[in-house]
């Protein structure tokens, strides 16, 4: 190997595949907060280790209909059906 080498590559390479593992974990990162906020809406109806085999199919239905279908900040606290439903009025 020569200066500047390790592994047999060339010092640049080690930095590209830094700055790439970086960026993924970062964007990771911000993602987790995703799961973490659809787990404590769920949490209100449902406690930790809850079994949902207990439920009936219809009353999952209807508590994934009221969390679809809450207004969003990102949609300037409109439904997403509402949204939808004006994008398809534009549009047609």
């Amino acid at each position: 190997m020569g200066p500047g080498q390790r592994d047999g590559r060339p010092r640049e390479l080690h930095r590209q595949d830094w700055n790439r593992r970086l960026f993924l974990r970062s964007a990771l990162t911000l993602a987790t907060g995703y799961p973490r906020e659809h787990q404590r809406l769920l949490r209100q109806y449902f406690p930790k280790g809850t079994d949902l085999s207990g439920y009936a199919q219809a009353e999952l239905d209807a508590v994934a209909d009221e969390l679809n279908n809450r207004p969003r900040q990102t949609l300037n606290w409109k439904k997403p059906t509402e949204v939808f439903n004006q994008f398809l009025v534009e549009a047609g």
